[in-house]
């Protein structure tokens, strides 16, 4: 059980990101696509728990509790920092903003493998993330990136195992999670590393034709769970991914995935806003929502084999966070974002790409996230009740809490705003 803690109180670096400028669309201002797209105007009518209306002129305190968008980061250090502190800071910290976190199912160090202990951590990751209210996506159920030491090294045979491995994992964690990113950087599949490292997956893919595997593979999982989200997730973005891999999967009118997902590591420079907003819109043929699964933005430069954080990196960092999360939370196509990695202990190629540093404190990047996302981009209102018991509030999509005082009595309720609702939204408060 994660204990909470009151967290020392970090010095902040006296750098305002306020009023930095951001490259706008051409059509509309970010803040004008915000309002258009991730907002609603909604009738609440409230009512006691009898079912009469309440009283005009009555208070209604109004909280946002969840965002609809996914905002998010893989969770890979929980509990396995350092230090007991680290790691109760590591949580707080991830709490305090996201709602999303990526849990890893890499192959080759599962179960099957006497020496790994993944399972009871992800057991213990999962029912932290419950207890927060975090939704969890499982990450990859097949990537060749590595053969397992144990896998038999005949290809049709390992390749029977990785199906056999989709269907197993999704009905094991059926309950919990429901968001999957099916088939890991297929474009690239033969790439050095693979055929260095997983030459039995490698080969078996090859064997069988990077088409049909990766049809077998989102087929298999529907079945596994019809009711499963299922993300194509790559890298690689360019002519190959769309005719070698979303083509395929999408020949009969409905593509088989319903996400794409989108690698952005950073590691050689910031992209800027005009390449991700093109990658935003790049795919809009597939009808399907965009994911960008790997985000990486660097608060530091690389000397000699080290990679350090800077203070002038920290600072580039959080205004260039603040520049993409509001591009991409302006552009409709997009439903979650993923930071690479959430700290600076253990990070991909040990770059510092950490919205927390080693010792878990937080950089710039994390408060100016946390400012968007929990002060900017949320919901707190105080409304007066009409004739009617009515209230119009114009919110983010997401859950809230409602509060009113009515004859000398606090009444509670929760509501929802949901996109694509048109209706008023009918509380039962008690």
């Amino acid at each position: 059980m994660i204990k909470k803690i009151i967290l020392l109180i970090i010095p902040l670096i006296s750098y305002s990101l306020d009023n930095e400028s951001i490259n706008f669309p051409p059509d509309q201002s970010i803040e004008a696509r915000i309002d258009k797209y991730r907002k609603k105007s909604i009738i609440i009518v409230c009512k006691d728990e009898n079912g009469t209306p309440i009283k005009s002129g009555s208070i209604a305190i109004i909280e946002q509790q969840k965002h609809d968008f996914l905002f998010g980061s893989n969770i890979f250090k929980f509990n396995k920092c350092k230090t007991e502190n680290q790691n109760i800071a590591y949580a707080s910290y991830f709490s305090e903003i996201f709602n999303f976190a990526t849990l890893p199912f890499y192959w080759w160090g599962e179960t099957e493998n006497p020496k790994r202990i993944d399972k009871p951590w992800r057991e213990e990751v999962i029912k932290w993330c419950h207890s927060q209210s975090i939704t969890i996506k499982g990450h990859p159920l097949a990537w060749n990136w590595e053969d397992p030491s144990w896998l038999p090294q005949e290809a049709n045979t390992a390749y029977k195992l990785q199906m056999d491995r989709i269907e197993k994992i999704i009905h094991q964690y059926k309950e919990d999670i429901i968001i999957w990113d099916v088939i890991n950087e297929a474009t690239a599949y033969d790439r050095k590393y693979p055929l260095l490292n997983a030459p039995v997956l490698t080969e078996a893919i090859h064997q069988k034709g990077l088409k049909q595997f990766i049809i077998d593979g989102f087929t298999i999982a529907r079945e596994s769970n019809p009711l499963g989200i299922y993300i194509i997730n790559d890298f690689k973005t360019g002519r190959k991914f769309k005719t070698k891999v979303l083509d395929p999967l999408a020949m009969n009118g409905k593509p088989l995935f319903d996400v794409i997902g989108i690698q952005t590591h950073m590691h050689n420079g910031y992209w800027g806003a005009d390449r991700v907003w093109t990658l935003c819109e790049k795919f809009s043929e597939f009808d399907t929502p965009i994911h960008f699964t790997e985000i990486s933005i660097l608060s530091g430069i690389k000397s000699g084999n080290k990679w350090e954080s800077t203070v002038q990196g920290e600072i580039d960092q959080a205004k260039q966070v603040k520049e993409l999360y509001s591009l991409l939370f302006s552009n409709p196509n997009v439903e979650a974002i993923t930071w690479w990695d959430f700290s600076d202990q253990g990070t991909w190629k040990n770059a510092p790409s950490g919205l927390l540093k080693k010792d878990m404190s937080p950089k710039l990047a994390y408060l100016t996230l946390k400012k968007l996302i929990k002060t900017d981009w949320w919901t707190r209102d105080t409304l007066t009740l009409n004739e009617s018991g009515q209230i119009k509030l114009n919110g983010f999509y997401g859950e809230y809490n409602i509060q009113i005082q009515n004859n000398n009595k606090i009444l509670k309720g929760d509501f929802e705003i949901k996109k694509g609702e048109t209706s008023s939204i009918k509380i039962e408060l008690k």
